[in-house]
């Protein structure tokens, strides 16, 4: 996140990780990837959304709260 803000200071981890799910709106057809690599790939992703997702929109690890 560092090097893409000091490229784009308004950018947003929250923002990245919702454009990020959008790969799941695609069927594995639309994708042009060996279909052997598709799980690999969304997988990738999803993490990566799940992890984007837990920062505050400054980048930064927001703490996680025990319920």
């Amino acid at each position: 996140m560092s090097l893409a803000r000091a490229n784009d200071q308004g950018l947003d981890a929250t923002v990245l990780a919702i454009a990020t799910r959008q790969l799941d709106r695609y069927r594995n057809d639309d994708i042009p990837i060996g279909s052997a690599e598709l799980p690999e790939l969304r997988a990738y992703f999803h993490e990566w959304a799940q992890e984007l997702g837990s920062q505050g929109a400054d980048g930064r690890q927001r703490a996680r709260e025990d319920s």
